[in-house]
């Protein structure tokens, strides 16, 4: 079976997409959960793999299997990036008190 899909205007390639998603949904989305700590989050990630397939406008994937777990192991990757580099969530917003910000201690 050749792989190669190719991904131009929207409508011409909905039916590509939406074949691709048939046949990698479920394969895809188990390899993103073993990976994740929640379904949702799992979902969220491969929500995105799907979107960035349909920004595609630079020709055919030569390897579409290979692209999608690629992409999806670097979505993985970006959302652990995220969560420990990021501020935690309880400091986002911080108090401003005359002027200065209120220390983290005091929270």
């Amino acid at each position: 079976m050749s792989e190669t899909v190719r991904l131009t205007a929207l409508p011409q390639s909905s039916q590509n997409v939406i074949e691709t998603v048939k046949e990698y949904g479920k394969r895809l989305f188990g390899f993103i959960r073993k990976r994740v700590n929640s379904n949702e989050d799992a979902e969220d990630i491969l929500q995105d793999v799907w979107y960035q397939l349909t920004l595609l406008d630079n020709g055919p994937i030569e390897q579409l299997g290979a692209w999608l777990y690629r992409v999806a192991q670097n979505k993985i990757i970006d959302r652990y990036r995220k969560q420990k580099t990021g501020i935690p969530r309880r400091l986002h917003f911080l108090k401003m008190t005359r002027g200065a910000l209120v220390s983290k201690r005091s929270f």
